[in-house]
């Protein structure tokens, strides 16, 4: 999904653009300034339009809206209904999300090739083939599979790899991949690297650390500070 929309009064320029041009893109920004406000029952209701219309972004925005509802298996059966009718680079994403759901949601080891096939272009699907390989017993590809995503600047590859070398004690390497991780955008990378810092007894630095996380919005680092302001106050 797309954009960041909020405000009654984006979503009414949203709304009179989508009556005045009923086409893919009025409709999909529609669809995303009411899902922005929590209106997903109206979002999906346009998503239904946009499809019966022949926008097959109705069907692909409905998957979105049904996923942040936590409705995965609407969300699957709509973003399987539209590959058969996206081309391109648009499908092989799709195809990528598709087989990242399969795993992530049902753990489902027949998405193996949609995540295979989809992975260059959906990081989540990179990452995901990393980990059924790896609850699959297959150690080795798992660690060549996101080592080959972390050299193409996958993000979504890095903490995986990192919290592999991590457990087995190459902690500099992991360090590396955290920091990396974190410099991309990811918080989590933070919050794991506060905790390997920690065991190192790198203790100011792990503090650093851990409100970097926070900051970045890392659930388990705020509740860490939180925990640590409450101790300190008794």
């Amino acid at each position: 999904m797309s954009g960041d929309v909020t405000g009654e009064e984006d979503l009414r320029a949203f709304a009179a653009a989508w009556q005045d041009t009923k086409d893919g893109q009025t409709g999909s920004r529609y669809v995303d300034a009411l899902h922005a406000e929590g209106r997903s029952d109206e979002a999906l209701a346009v998503c239904r339009d946009l499809w019966d219309l022949g926008y097959v972004v109705g069907l692909t925005e409905a998957a979105w809206v049904e996923h942040d509802q936590g409705d995965y298996s609407a969300a699957l059966a709509s973003m399987t209904a539209a590959l058969d009718h996206l081309e391109g680079d648009e499908r092989l994403y799709a195809v990528g999300v598709v087989g990242c759901w399969r795993w992530h949601h049902f753990n489902d080891a027949m998405a193996e090739p949609l995540l295979r096939e989809g992975m260059a272009h959906y990081g989540s699907a990179w990452a995901g083939l990393g980990t059924l390989l790896r609850a699959t017993g297959r150690q080795e590809e798992c660690e060549e599979v996101l080592r080959a995503g972390v050299t193409a600047g996958v993000l979504e590859c890095m903490i995986p790899l990192a919290n592999i070398l991590s457990r087995r004690g190459e902690r500099a390497e992991a360090e590396v991949l955290y920091r990396r991780g974190y410099d991309l955008g990811d918080a989590h990378s933070a919050w794991n690297l506060a905790i390997d810092l920690a065991d190192a007894g790198r203790l100011e630095e792990a503090s650093d650390w851990r409100w970097k996380a926070a900051a970045g919005g890392d659930e388990l680092a705020i509740q860490h500070l939180i925990d640590e302001a409450v101790s300190d106050d008794h």
